[in-house]
């Protein structure tokens, strides 16, 4: 298995976390815990909760927060026989299968729309216009955030840059594939040379996929 929290907040601004464990070789989400707290101690006694209904995992695989290095959670594992293992700080796809979901959980789950006023990158100074009552502001951005600016492959590099380097996986990819054409593939490789280097591959993956 592999857990990780994941942070909100309420409209009234009261903050919740949400406790994710996942079972890497199913995928399947096997517990999403919300509460306003949740401690090492509370998480154990999720986790015994869970292996009473599924059994018990072989090990169980987590960032280095303070609810999982905690002693509640050390004499967890002594007293269950149960591994844990810690990725590298600073290496979330080291974990990516809870990574990936906790995306997902914020993206169908958490995610709302607010009202917000139309946002455009130009190569310009920053800088806001206001037509009627409607505002627009104009952010300055670097040629490499507007390469294809205005096109399909402009759209599928800043859809990149939204999903972020870690977060992009094979659904993110074939999504984008299924809506490009043969010219928006050639297009995507020609200006691919352009963005950051870690695209390059991603891009390759997203030109290749038929």
């Amino acid at each position: 298995w592999s857990l990780d929290f994941v942070s909100d907040a309420f409209e009234d601004g009261q903050r919740f976390r949400v406790l994710c464990i996942v079972d890497d070789c199913t995928r399947e989400a096997l517990a999403t815990v919300v509460d306003r707290s949740l401690s090492g101690a509370r998480m154990t006694r999720e986790l015994d909760d869970l292996i009473r209904r599924r059994g018990q995992p072989d090990m169980i695989v987590s960032d280095n927060g303070t609810e999982m290095t905690s002693h509640a959670v050390l004499r967890w594992c002594q007293d269950t026989g149960v591994g844990w293992h810690y990725i590298a700080p600073g290496k979330p796809m080291q974990n990516a299968f809870i990574e990936s979901f906790n995306g997902r959980l914020r993206d169908e789950c958490l995610s709302t729309q607010v009202p917000s006023n139309p946002t455009y990158m130009t190569n310009g100074p920053t800088r806001t216009k206001k037509v009627g009552q409607q505002v627009f502001q104009f952010r300055n951005a670097s040629p490499k955030t507007l390469v294809g600016a205005g096109s399909k492959t402009g759209t599928v590099f800043q859809a990149l840059r939204y999903v972020g380097k870690d977060r992009v996986d094979d659904q993110v990819i074939s999504k984008i594939a299924r809506a490009l054409d043969a010219k928006d593939r050639a297009q995507l490789a020609k200006q691919s040379r352009h963005v950051p280097a870690w695209m390059h591959p991603v891009v390759e993956q997203i030109i290749a996929r038929v």
